[in-house]
Formats: structure tokens, C-alpha cells, sequence
């Protein structure tokens, strides 16, 4: 399961030669990163405009940010017609001055406490002209300028806009956004999918049950969409927030956590460093925002400085992930080997290495990306003309065929060889640029063009194992998602006895009602197990197991029903009594579900597992059951694993004299130029007043959602009376380094539905459509 997971780091070879080609033994080599490529920012708001203290905290630790509430409704229009952005202007100028990626937060918000107040007089005819020019003035204003819209904010938890508008509000909205702007990306957006268990209007599966919702709506088939996990935490259940994660990762979309938080307490540096190790380690997470825009009368929920920039404990957490991973310190330094060769293992960004030796330097730029490596340019020293300086990937290829990059001397082979001779021969394959004399006509060319074939030949690899398409659309799902025949148990069924039934039903028992039996598959002869006669949901199969307070369980088991479908729950009740949620699924008859979930003992208790359908006209069955306890260490230890395998790869440089021998002993630096992996914060409008909070924010991301300030009830607070003059003056903050690259379109459509009642069910795919439309270049979240 690790293997998979290998997207946040490469391993990287460096081979210093002289001008004969000779190795350079002992060169130094300096590794420094410029920027990450993961996406780690924070909220902020129009304090940062005009406090440099607030701007330059900000700017020195991040490049993508959510405005706090500067772009939303009600701040950029607080009466009809009255229409201010200088708000959000001023904050987008901002962030473009620092290369700061901008969330658009958000478009709509489904909650009636955060609607313009003029909203609510409004006849459903007269709501629905409001909100077409609520989304075509936003979208049409940012668009090209954020990576994303939070298009209708919480439509899970409420229904403000569908209760006035018709229960297709947000397929409406979220295919007129998609209309507006079809190159953003358009989010979802809602908080408890994660958080917590036991939410029921927003567990993964009606957020999956929302999002196909969407996604149905005509016009919307070819939006790139998102999902949008806030990540408000009062305590940590990262068993449960790693199966959420893997449920919604079945959509095949980006998912970023996009309001993180911590509720204040003793803990709550320690829970913000949990859930952000959790999310960062998931290789489907693409980027964390956190949710801490300053304000001197305190954040929302979580601080991460006092009034004078200092750090909390909670901007120490952030501050050590940022050097952690790569981008707040250089990366690597280290000497070359006999053969010329430094390794160093480095989180995906963009790079410089730089090559010394006792007559001898050169430099490389290079960027480092989950698949591939490219060369970002080709900036020799003097020496250039006896210095050849080589730059390998070794990336472990997992797929049974394995395709190799090569390129030697000016020539170019596409080698391919099947993983059986392959895998046992070299366990890691590997992409190796030598860059010797790169001047040479038409190598670059040759590369470009290789490199094309091999994206080819890895797409249609993908397109034929991915057969699967999410309601007819071209989104891809994990082709795992319902199987003809169940996957092996996890962890070879862990603490459960006999996982697998070959030992007919041994080791375990009725729950409740009922009977079980083993049955047999016909086709296969694959041997499950049977909870039949069925007379109240929890009777079923149960076994017995010990829980021990302070472990990790990691649940999963494959289930079916004896007819259509329904929802099946796993449960441990404990020896008080207590039900516990161990996961669910919507299991059907015909294929095999995986159910997957998890718990955090807090206390040490015998317990057994049962399962739960409401219908107890079916039976349940199941196959390859598994339970795996972990410890506290044991867990961050797998995170720690994870990490390598998705944030980073491993690199490899070469260093030679010109005559291919290599330099020994040469000093390799290499420092990280950018984060591959956005880690944000959301900020507010105090960020435009206060340069304190500018700076704070400015030093640390680059990722941004403003927390309110684009948000209707902001923007509009009387009907036809627009004001985007905060959000403006956010998003001209924002602009000094970056721009606005994501919008939340339909904010929390998974817990409220206003749009959907008052417009239609569509009304979010609608809105999705045409903020597509408006801003095609930016990223449209469900949030």
C-alpha cells in the first residue's frame, strides 16, 4: 500500500564529470530548493493590505491563500446593486505582487445566517437574476487570476438558495460556473467529512452522492472539478480521516483540505500537526489551506501568531512542516562518491544544484514532479566548456510494464521490458538525463519528442486500465471501486481470525437474530460469508476483538447483499454497550464493495465487530475481513513512509570532467526554489490595513481563500448594489506574487441546499457551468 503512495518525493542522482568525461570524485554539491510543488497556504484578509509586519509573515512562508470572506456575497455587495471589489482587488494585487496562488472563496454559500441581508425579500424570479449577476460579475471580475472557485460553499449542511430556488440549484450554478470559466478548477466545499465521524449530511458518501449530483447536470461533463474538505478539527480520529480520504478518492478529482483548523485547547498544536501530516502523506491530497487569517481581535478558530507576529505554538508547527518539507531551508549538500555520484532524496519543487570543486562550478535548475523531471534550464558558470554536471531520477516503478528514459551522450533509447524480468532484476527503474552539452542541435528537440512518447504510451496504459467512468462522464475511477471477485484481506487480516472463511465460519458467531453460513462462489470457488433470515439491521456475523486504549485500528472488509443495493455499516460494540462506526459502503448484489474505515480506542475494552443494513430483507455477506492496531509510533511512522513515497522522489546527479571521468569530492548544494505541495491560510481584510499580518502572511504562503470577503452575503448586501472593493483590494495584495487559482463555487452544497430549492437540484452544476465559462483557466471547488 506504501508503493502507491510514492508521489511527494524523488530520489535524485547527481554525477559531476571533467571535460574527458572522468568522474569527479570529493566535488561539492549544493541542492536548494526554490519553490515546493505541493500547495501549503493560508488563509487571509484585507488586514494584510496595510500591515507589513502581516504581509511579510505571509509572503515568506506562502504562495496560495483563500480570502476569509473578502470575495463572498455579502462583502462584495451589502446592498442591491452596489457592487464593491476594492477590497478583493487590492488583495488579488497583493498576491500577485508575491507569487501567491488565490482560492476564490466563494461564489455562493448556502448557509441563510451569511446571505446579503436584501437577499431574503426577493421572489424566487428576482433571487435567480440576482444570483446570475452575482456569478457573472465574480467570475467574470477573477477570472484567469485564481486557481479555484468554491462555487456553492456547504450545500451539504444547508439548502438556503435550493429551498427558494429548486433542489437543482447547485448543478446549476456549478455548470453555469463551469460555463463562466472552463479552465478553473470548481470545488465542492463543506466541513464534518472528514472532522469527524457520525455527520450524516456530510459523511464521503453523500458527498460523493452530492458531487455525482452535480456532475450529472447537462453542460458540466467536461469541468474540472474538485473536492473541498474544510478541515475544521475540535480532536483528531485519523483513522477515520484516512478511510474518508480513500472513499472520496474513488471520484478520481483533486481534494484539498481547505479551512484547516484546530479548536482551542492544550492539544491543539499537536492535533494541527496530526491532521496535516495525515493529509499531507494521502496521495490524493493536492494542496492544504489553513484557515487562520489574522485579525487582532483573534482568527476564526486557530491562530497562528499573537498581534506582534510571533509565532503560537500552532506557527511553529507550520513553520517546522515548511522546512520539513522543503521549503523554508535547502534541501541538500553533500560530496560526490569515486564515481562522481550524489544521491539525495527531495520533495517535489523547483531547484537549483550548484557544483563545486577546487577549479571547477557549475549550476542546474531543475524541477521535480510526481511522474517525470525536466530541466528548467540550462545556466552553466564559466566552465561550462569542462564541466558536465548529470541529473538522474530513480523513480520505483510499480505498473507490470516499466518504460525507461535514456539519454546518453546526444542519444536517445526508449527501452520497455516487462516487470517480471525487470522488477527482479532492478528495483527501481530509471529516468537518467545526462546532461552533457545540452547546446548539441536538436537535443532538446529529441527529448521533447521522447518525452511526448512516453506520456503517451503511460496514458493509454491508464486509459486501459481505468475502464470505469464516473457516470458517464470522463472522470476515471478506481477500477477497484465494485469487483467481479473480492481483493485480498489487508494486512492478511490482521487481528481477525480466519479473514478469508477457508475455515468455514470459525471464529465466528451470530450477532442478534439470524443465522450465517459459508457459501461458495460457483464461477470461482471463492469461499464468504453469509448473515441470512435477517430480522432486525445490526443482526449479522460478529467476532470478538480487544481494543487497547491509545492504538490506531485500520478496518476493511469486502462486502455484497443478496439484492440491489443498500448501505452497509461496520460497528464495534463495546463490553458497555457503545456503538462505534467502523466505516460504510453502498454495497450491491453482483460485485464485491470495499468497506473501509477505522477507530481511535481511547479506551482499552473487548469488543466485536458486527455489520448493519437497514434492510433486513437481505442477506450480507462478506470476504478477506481485516483489523491491523497500530501505536501512536507506528502511525506517524507510516506517515513519515508516506511521505517519501508521495511528496518526494529520490534524484541522483552526476558530475564529470568533460571526458566523462568522474569528479570525486565535489560539493553538491541543492535548495528547494519552490514547494511542489500548497500549504495555504485564509485570510480577511484586515490583511489590506495591517503590515504586520502582510508580512507574517507573506513569509509563510502562497496559497491563500479569503475567508469572507468574496463571499454574496459580502459582496452584495443589497440587492443589485455590488461592492467588490475589498475582495479587489485582496486580490491585488495577492497579485504582487501570485494570482487567484481556484474557485469555491457552491460553498458546503453537501450540507445545505438554499440554491437547490429556490433554483432547482441543478442549480449547482449550473453555476459550475458557468463559472467555467466565466474563468476557464481557474480550478472550481466543491469546498
Amino acid at each position: 500500500m506504501l508503493d502507491r503512495w510514492q508521489v511527494r518525493k524523488t530520489n535524485v542522482r547527481i554525477q559531476a564529470l571533467d571535460k574527458q568525461g572522468n568522474p569527479l570524485r570529493n566535488a561539492t554539491i549544493f541542492i536548494e530548493q526554490k519553490s515546493p510543488s505541493f500547495p501549503f497556504g493560508c488563509a487571509m484578509n484585507k488586514n494584510i493590505l496595510n500591515n507589513p509586519a502581516y504581509q511579510n509573515w505571509f509572503t515568506s512562508r506562502f504562495k496560495v491563500t483563500t480570502f476569509e470572506n473578502e470575495m463572498k456575497w455579502y462583502s462584495t455587495e451589502p446592498s442591491p446593486g452596489r457592487e464593491d471589489y476594492s477590497v478583493p482587488d487590492a488583495m488579488i494585487n497583493f498576491t500577485k505582487q508575491h507569487n501567491i496562488a488565490v482560492r476564490a472563496h466563494n461564489i455562493f454559500w448556502d448557509d441563510p445566517k451569511y446571505q446579503p441581508g436584501w437577499l431574503n425579500s426577493l421572489s424566487p424570479t428576482d433571487l435567480w437574476k440576482a444570483v446570475n449577476k452575482r456569478i457573472t460579475s465574480i467570475m467574470s471580475k477573477y477570472k484567469g487570476q485564481v486557481i479555484a472557485w468554491d462555487v456553492v460553499n456547504e450545500n451539504l449542511h444547508w439548502n438556503f438558495f435550493e429551498s427558494k430556488l429548486g433542489t437543482k440549484f447547485s448543478g446549476v450554478i456549478y455548470s453555469k460556473a463551469h460555463a463562466l470559466d472552463g479552465a478553473t478548477t470548481l470545488f465542492m466545499n463543506d466541513y464534518n467529512t472528514i472532522e469527524e465521524r457520525g455527520d450524516k449530511q456530510s459523511e464521503p458518501a453523500k458527498y460523493l452522492e452530492k458531487l455525482r449530483e452535480i456532475q450529472k447536470y447537462p453542460g458540466i461533463a467536461n469541468a474540472k472539478m474538485a473536492i473541498g474538505l474544510e478541515g475544521h478539527f475540535n480532536t483528531t480520529d485519523l483513522p477515520y480521516m484516512r478511510s474518508s480520504i480513500d472513499t472520496l478518492a474513488a471520484a478520481g478529482l483533486p481534494i484539498w483540505l481547505t479551512e484547516v483548523d484546530v479548536q482551542s485547547g492544550p492539544s491543539q498544536a499537536k492535533y494541527l500537526e496530526q491532521v496535516l501530516r495525515e493529509a499531507h502523506s494521502h496521495p490524493k491530497v493536492k494542496g492544504i489551506v489553513i484557515w487562520s487569517a489574522w485579525s487582532a481581535g483573534g482568527c476564526y478558530k486557530m491562530c497562528l501568531t499573537d498581534n506582534n507576529f510571533k509565532n503560537l505554538p500552532t506557527g511553529d508547527v507550520v513553520d517546522k512542516l515548511l522546512k520539513e518539507w522543503g521549503s523554508k531551508a535547502a534541501a541538500a549538500a553533500g560530496t560526490t562518491d569515486a564515481n562522481g555520484f550524489f544521491k539525495a532524496s527531495l520533495f517535489h519543487g523547483d531547484y537549483q544544484v550548484k557544483m563545486i570543486t577546487n577549479d571547477h562550478q557549475a549550476t542546474r535548475d531543475f524541477t521535480l514532479h510526481a511522474q517525470s523531471f525536466k530541466e528548467a534550464s540550462n545556466n552553466v558558470a564559466s566552465s561550462q566548456e569542462t564541466l558536465i554536471l548529470n541529473v538522474d531520477i530513480l523513480k520505483k516503478e510499480l505498473e507490470k510494464t516499466k518504460t525507461a528514459l535514456d539519454i546518453s551522450n546526444g542519444k536517445l533509447k526508449l527501452k520497455k521490458e516487462l516487470a517480471a524480468a525487470a522488477m527482479a532484476a532492478q528495483a527501481a527503474a530509471e529516468k537518467s538525463l545526462q546532461l552533457a552539452d545540452c547546446r548539441a542541435a536538436g537535443l532538446r528537440e529529441q527529448i521533447e519528442q521522447l518525452t511526448k512518447q512516453l506520456e503517451e504510451a503511460e496514458s493509454k496504459e491508464r486509459s486501459r486500465r481505468k475502464t470505469n467512468v464516473f457516470n458517464g462522464m470522463s472522470t476515471m475511477f478506481n477500477e477497484a471501486q465494485c469487483l467481479a471477485e473480492p481483493g485480498r484481506a489487508h494486512y492478511g487480516g490482521g487481528l481477525i481470525v480466519n479473514p478469508e472463511f477457508n475455515r468455514r465460519v470459525e471464529g465466528w458467531t451470530v450477532f442478534g437474530q439470524g443465522a450465517i453460513k459459508q457459501e461458495t462462489s460457483k464461477e470461482s470457488g471463492n469461499r464468504f460469508i453469509v448473515a441470512h433470515s435477517r430480522r432486525k439491521p445490526h443482526d449479522s456475523f460478529s467476532q470478538k476483538i480487544l481494543l487497547e486504549n491509545g492504538k490506531f485500528y485500520s478496518f476493511s472488509a469486502w462486502v455484497q447483499i443478496s439484492e440491489g443495493s443498500e448501505t452497509v455499516a461496520a460497528i464495534f460494540k463495546t463490553s458497555d454497550g457503545k456503538l462505534l462506526y467502523g466505516g460504510k459502503v453502498l454495497a450491491k448484489h453482483g460485485c464485491w464493495s470495499l468497506l473501509k474505515g477505522g477507530l481511535v480506542a481511547n479506551f482499552t475494552s473487548s469488543a466485536h465487530i458486527i455489520f448493519k443494513s437497514n434492510n433486513t430483507g437481505v442477506e450480507i455477506w462478506a470476504d478477506n475481513v481485516s483489523l491491523q492496531s497500530f501505536t501512536k509510533e507506528q502511525w506517524r511512522s507510516h506517515q513519515d513512509k508516506s511521505i517519501d513515497k508521495v511528496r518526494k522522489q529520490k534524484v541522483r546527479f552526476h558530475i564529470t570532467y568533460a571526458n566523462k571521468t568522474a569528479m570525486e569530492g565535489g560539493v553538491i548544494s541543492i535548495k528547494q526554489i519552490k514547494s511542489g505541495f500548497p500549504v495555504g491560510c485564509g485570510m480577511n481584510h484586515y490583511i489590506l490595513t495591517n503590515i504586520d499580518y502582510q508580512d507574517w502572511f507573506a513569509s509563510r504562503f502562497k496559497f491563500t481563500t479569503f475567508t469572507n470577503e468574496m463571499k454574496w452575503y459580502s459582496t452584495e448586501k443589497i440587492e443589485g448594489v455590488e461592492n467588490y472593493t475589498i475582495p479587489d483590494a485582496m486580490v491585488k495584495l495577492c497579485e504582487k506574487n501570485g494570482k487567484l487559482i481556484h474557485w469555491d463555487v457552491m460553498n458546503e452544497n453537501l450540507h445545505f441546499r438554499f440554491y437547490e430549492d429556490n433554483l432547482g437540484n441543478n442549480a449547482s452544476a449550473e453555476y459550475y457551468r458557468t463559472a467555467h465559462l466565466l474563468d476557464p483557466q481557474a480550478i472550481r471547488f466543491l469546498n
